[in-house]
């Protein structure tokens, strides 16, 4: 009650456009509650890995909060990462060939497509994370246990973009092979009926 009144009285439209758009991509994607379980609890393992492999460089003065050169490096990947997963973004979805296909395989690749769509948007969250933490960190005193903890965070991120970054270009992979076999058989019963056509004649 509380919320649904700060929902209507402080937020703008556009965000609660946004919040709504989110949640039922995400309920499509993720209908299961036990494919969601699966998913946080695979991706928090993955996490928490990377966080684990960063606390062991940081231990051993293999990196710091005063490591530019990689801080720098680390900030132009992953922007390049995020311009990379908004152009794809914007293309998932728009083949072309979706038009040929019958209602039956269009529900499917619509499915695929919005699965697809909210990957990425966890990708990009995932890429968006890692650089907001660096800039805090960019903000921080070396020596603070903050920062220090801040870095130990951004493995986490780290991993799991790269993980994820790895995943989307087999997704659209996916994607674009489900909707060549479904072009391919609506060819193949066009010529089937063409064929059947042509021989009762």
């Amino acid at each position: 009650m509380i919320f649904s009144l700060i929902k209507m009285t402080v937020l703008p439209d556009e965000i609660q456009s946004a919040g709504s758009t989110l949640g039922e991509s995400f309920r499509a994607a993720a209908p299961d509650r036990g494919m969601r379980r699966r998913y946080a609890f695979f991706y928090l393992a993955l996490f928490a890995v990377g966080a684990w492999i960063f606390a062991g460089l940081v231990r051993f003065d293999i990196l710091s909060v005063s490591s530019t050169d990689f801080w720098r490096s680390t900030v132009s990947v992953l922007a390049v990462l995020s311009g990379f997963m908004i152009t794809t973004m914007l293309f998932t979805g728009k083949a072309e060939a979706a038009k040929s296909l019958t209602l039956e395989q269009l529900r499917g690749f619509t499915e695929k497509s919005n699965h697809l769509l909210v990957s990425q948007f966890c990708t990009l969250a995932s890429h968006l994370g890692g650089l907001l933490t660096i800039g805090v960190i960019s903000a921080c005193k070396p020596d603070q246990f903050f920062a220090r903890s801040l870095v130990v965070l951004v493995g986490g991120f780290l991993l799991t973009s790269a993980f994820r970054s790895v995943l989307i270009p087999l997704q659209i992979i996916e994607l674009h092979r489900f909707a060549h076999a479904a072009l391919l058989r609506e060819k193949a019963k066009e010529a089937s009926d063409a064929a059947a056509k042509l021989a009762g004649n």
